[in-house]
């Protein structure tokens, strides 16, 4: 018997991921600390997620209004996490590639210098 891994989609705090299970990391069971670490933040603070994977943390600072700068070395989550932002329809989450995630300094990111 043998198995194909495809893309899935799974639904968590009012978000939509998609993903391959074979190529990237992804925990249900952490589900409630992103909710409760989420809850914590307010709509103008910055938040710097360094292990993104697909996104499950990043969007839904995002969707609250966080500017979040989200990176993970994997570039197939890389991959997935920039299609749930755009699926997701959240602006304000910055996927960048480790350099540029390093080198940010100052105020809130902007879009047009990202």
């Amino acid at each position: 018997m043998s198995f194909i891994a495809t893309d899935v989609l799974q639904h968590e705090s009012d978000c939509r991921f998609t993903f391959d299970f074979s190529k990237v990391y992804w925990n249900s069971r952490l589900h409630t600390e992103h909710e409760r670490l989420v809850r914590m933040f307010k709509p103008e603070d910055v938040v710097v997620d360094v292990f993104a994977g697909v996104g499950p943390f990043a969007i839904p600072a995002g969707r609250k209004g966080c500017a979040v700068l989200a990176n993970d070395l994997n570039p197939v989550s890389h991959t997935y996490l920039e299609k749930n932002v755009h699926d997701n329809r959240v602006g304000v989450v910055f996927s960048l590639d480790k350099q540029r995630l390093i080198s940010i300094q100052g105020d809130r990111p902007r879009p047009d210098v990202m």
